[in-house]
């Protein structure tokens, strides 16, 4: 029998990781929201810059180009992403963190570092409509690991995932 690589373990780590947080997202796509919800994170508000530094938007064809999608770094060389954003062929992905813009920069604190490896769950599917999408979820490996503090996860047997507890919920305005 052959021994699991370093990588192997990280990547099977890293799946753990998001087994862990998926029983979340799951609670996310079967709530039931208006069309004018839709639009918006209901009671939402902006948030406060240095606040949520792990938070960040994804780059495609450069470090300079528009934002395509938003992520969270959950370890520091792997971001958690959507699988949807991995869909189209893409080159050249940065990943900007720390940033108080959605373009990148505007701190001190903001990395910009290459994506080398991306990962989307084994039984990722979209439908031919782009209406239904199945276990969208997938990690980017960086190229450089982050200096900057990652989200705290939720706890594996979800102690702290209990019915009241309030949940945080960022995003890219798009």
């Amino acid at each position: 029998a052959t021994q699991p690589s370093p990588v192997d373990n990280e990547a099977r780590s890293s799946w753990s990781a998001i087994r862990r947080i998926c029983h979340i997202c799951e609670w996310f796509s079967f709530s039931e929201l208006t069309p004018d919800e839709e639009s918006r994170i209901y009671g939402g508000s902006n948030a406060k810059i240095g606040k949520h530094m792990y938070m960040a938007s994804l780059h495609s064809n450069g470090s300079d180009s528009e934002l395509f999608c938003g992520g969270t770094l959950i370890a520091p060389q792997y971001i958690l992403t959507a699988g949807h954003c991995l869909e189209w062929p893409m080159f050249n992905v940065y990943v900007s963190l720390g940033s108080k813009h959605r373009s990148g920069g505007g701190s001190q604190k903001t990395e910009m570092i290459r994506a080398v490896e991306a990962y989307r769950h084994p039984l990722y599917r979209m439908s031919s409509d782009f209406t239904i999408v199945t276990h969208d979820v997938a990690l980017l490996k960086l190229e450089t690991s982050s200096k900057l503090q990652s989200a705290r996860l939720a706890a594996a047997h979800g102690s702290d995932n209990e019915p009241g507890v309030m949940a945080t919920v960022l995003g890219w305005i798009t």
